[in-house]
C-alpha cells in the first residue's frame, strides 16, 4: 500500500469494523502498540525517512479517533 498527503489535505480512513484502521494510523503515527505485528516498508516526510527525525517525529504525526458516531 502507499499513499500521498499534501499540505492543506484533509484525508478520512474507512473501513468495516476490524479492517486495520487503526493498527495503521498507531504505526503511521508512532504509536506502534502492536509489538507482534510483522511490518515493513518505510514511512517518509517530506522525503526523509521517518528514523531521520528521532523524537521529532511525535510533532510531526497524529490523529484524532472518534469511536461514538451515531448517525
Amino acid at each position: 500500500m502507499s499513499g500521498t498527503v499534501c499540505p492543506g489535505q484533509f484525508v478520512a480512513i474507512l473501513g468495516a469494523s476490524g479492517a486495520g484502521k487503526t493498527v495503521l494510523l498507531n504505526f503511521l503515527s508512532g504509536r506502534d502498540n502492536q509489538p507482534g505485528l510483522t511490518k515493513s516498508g518505510s514511512i517518509r516526510v517530506n522525503g526523509k525517512n521517518k528514523q531521520e527525525f528521532g523524537s521529532g517525529y511525535s510533532q510531526l504525526s497524529a490523529y484524532v479517533q472518534q469511536d461514538d458516531v451515531l448517525f
